[in-house]
């Protein structure tokens, strides 16, 4: 990556966690709720607090420790706000379709099928009538 693509990525991730760590309340919260995640996203074998605090800049052993374990901050709107946030991103766009393949249609006296169906387990269910 070059320096600009991660500086905007970088842009992108506080944004993120700005919206996502709001319910978190004081600002002290909202910044080591971000150190701490940017601590998880960062390499490293062990994720636990004091490998991920060595290895960042802003690392602070104690006050991220304090925000995990014994901080009185509501769990549930953050977990609520990623999972909207998720879905929103992860929902497909609506796709639709005009074409009229794959509907069964009466052809003299039989039932066929149209289209080309080559699915085993949809084979046993086209029904073939004399």
């Amino acid at each position: 990556m070059t320096e600009s693509e991660i500086e905007r990525s970088r842009k992108r991730l506080e944004q993120f966690l700005a919206d996502l760590l709001e319910p978190l309340g004081r600002r002290e919260r909202r910044h080591w709720g971000s150190v701490y995640v940017r601590g998880l996203l960062l390499d490293g074998e062990r994720k636990s607090i004091e490998p991920m605090a060595a290895r960042l800049p802003e690392g602070n052993v104690q006050a991220m420790q304090q925000l995990i374990g014994q901080s009185p901050w509501p769990w549930a709107p953050v977990w609520q706000r990623l999972a909207q946030r998720m879905t929103a991103e992860l929902t497909p766009d609506p796709v639709w379709s005009s074409t009229t393949r794959g509907f069964p249609s009466k052809v003299a006296t039989r039932w066929e099928w149209r289209g080309n169906i080559p699915a085993r387990w949809a084979r046993p269910l086209i029904a073939k009538w004399r």
